[in-house]
């Protein structure tokens, strides 16, 4: 995709960040969030249509320098102006306000995930009561606090933000819905709002991450969006080239020798090639989907499920390489070093949305039985990845066997701990056939599904692993071992050590 002037070689990304304090860095991120928006100059018909010129923002080599300010524009960007736009035909009313975000005179936040449940949506539980003058708004209990999005007033710009509640009419629940709720300007929280800052994510980039509650906050009438839509998201940018290139010019330095360049050595061409070769063939499959998830003429159903089958297997592949490209030594404890840094904002990243197995087997139940006859690719080489029947229906078909179906006892033992590996599978098919299809080099195509996860994954297309003797063995050891759990952290004697917060209420709940 083709970009502009490159904004890495911008003066903002060419301080060094490592030696800013913390809210430094998070000015940074705004900042630099700021200059992406005013380069690429969207405009609310290219993240509604998801034009070729919102796909090159998504996909700028600067994404991946900095994940807060990724973070801010997935969400400014994706979630918020993506969900005002589809709106705007029918609410001229929101256009102003449209203007402002897409300015980035104002910043746009997402709040539907609650500390109590993630995002399980239709259990969400701040509420918005209508009134005769509009709706309050308000958080009923501690674990109804919206997690994770960055709402502190700290860096001089106003926040709005799309907040999913319950819509509550004469005493009738009416169901999710989001609201337009105003957070903070330049200095300080608008009434009835309050933010507390969260400690920084452990080896991430900083961003102002909070928990926020809400207290008898008035909204009027226009600040219900009506016939909501929730959003994925914008796909993560794949990063074979920056966690690359430090491994090309590293070197080694032997006492009597001169420097040996550190990629000569096979232990680092492997997982160079393996990255390079997944960021290629994840790229040539990325610009094929795009055009069945956003295709209208497509079942939801379809969509939905593929969109499960991409981010599983972008993340998890990430993820993958990112762990083989661990092999700096100390330096990988340095925030000069991308590698770590990137594995961590990705972790952290995943776990406010729930991104596991269990929510991958969630989806799939519901998803895959239509999106694997619609989206099969077809297998342009009798030995590739593609060639084995989906999973994902065979999935299916073997927990509705199990007694109590997909939702039952069997199924949450044998069958979603396979999820996650099925769909993956599934998702590697679908790469390498994108990418041999677009002429993909044969040595990186060789590289992809010659890697030890292919190899385990193809196992997992062939042979239902959920029906496998060792499987059952392991089922039933933890079915086994699970009522003696206090008994085992008590001969630990781990109660009075531990300094987490969150160990001492898990001890207190299991006593």
């Amino acid at each position: 995709m083709a970009h502009p002037t490159p904004i890495s070689n911008h003066p903002l990304y060419r301080l060094r960040a490592e030696f800013l304090t913390n809210d430094e860095r998070v000015a940074l991120a705004y900042q630099r969030a700021k200059l992406v928006l005013d380069t690429y100059k969207l405009c609310a018909e290219d993240i509604l249509h998801c034009s070729p010129k919102y796909w090159a923002m998504q996909s700028d080599p600067a994404m991946p320098l900095d994940g807060a300010c990724f973070t801010i524009i997935s969400a400014h960007v994706g979630l918020t102006i993506g969900t005002l736009a589809r709106h705007a035909q029918s609410r001229p009313d929101l256009l102003p306000l449209l203007h402002r975000l897409l300015a980035f005179d104002t910043v746009g936040l997402y709040l539907l995930s609650e500390r109590g449940h993630g995002l399980d949506s239709f259990n969400i539980e701040t509420t918005a009561t209508k009134t005769e003058t509009g709706f309050i708004l308000n958080t009923p209990r501690e674990e109804a606090a919206k997690m994770m999005p960055a709402t502190t007033p700290l860096f001089g710009i106003p926040k709005v933000a799309l907040v999913m509640a319950r819509l509550i009419v004469d005493g009738t629940d009416r169901g999710p819905r989001f609201f337009i709720v105003p957070i903070c300007d330049k200095k300080e929280m608008c009434r009835g709002v309050t933010s507390t800052r969260l400690p920084r994510l452990s080896g991430t980039s900083p961003l102002d991450f909070a928990i926020t509650n809400f207290h008898n906050v008035h909204l009027p009438p226009s600040a219900l969006l009506y016939e909501p839509r929730c959003s994925e998201g914008s796909p993560r940018r794949l990063v074979g080239r920056s966690v690359a290139d430090p491994h090309w010019k590293r070197c080694g330095a032997p006492l009597d020798s001169a420097r040996v360049p550190i990629i000569t050595f096979r232990t680092q061409q492997w997982p160079v090639l393996q990255a390079i070769a997944v960021a290629m063939v994840l790229d040539s499959w990325y610009s094929q989907v795009i055009q069945h998830t956003v295709d209208v003429s497509t079942e939801p159903q379809v969509r939905h499920g593929l969109s499960v089958v991409v981010k599983t297997t972008v993340c998890r592949q990430f993820l993958t390489c990112i762990r083989d490209l661990l092999r700096d030594g100390a330096q990988e404890i340095l925030t000069t070093t991308s590698s770590l840094v990137l594995r961590q904002t990705d972790a952290a990243s995943s776990l406010p949305k729930a991104t596991s197995p269990h929510s991958a087997f969630a989806s799939s139940a519901n998803s895959f039985s239509a999106a694997t006859p619609s989206l099969r690719p077809p297998s342009p080489n009798p030995c590739s990845l593609d060639t084995h029947p989906p999973s994902s229906s065979t999935m299916q078909a073997s927990s509705r066997t199990l007694p109590g179906g997909h939702r039952g006892a069997s199924a949450n033992a044998l069958v979603t701990p396979q999820a996650e590996s099925a769909i993956q599978a599934l998702g590697h098919a679908y790469a390498y056939a994108a990418a041999a299809r677009a002429g993909s080099p044969s040595p990186c195509l060789t590289s992809t599904s010659a890697s030890p996860s292919a190899q385990t994954l193809r196992g997992t297309l062939s042979v239902p692993a959920w029906t496998a003797p060792h499987s059952v063995r392991q089922a039933r050891a933890v079915t086994c071992a699970l009522p003696h759990l206090q008994e085992y952290l008590d001969a630990l004697d781990l109660r009075s050590t531990s300094r987490l917060p969150s160990s001492k209420t898990t001890f207190g709940r299991l006593a």
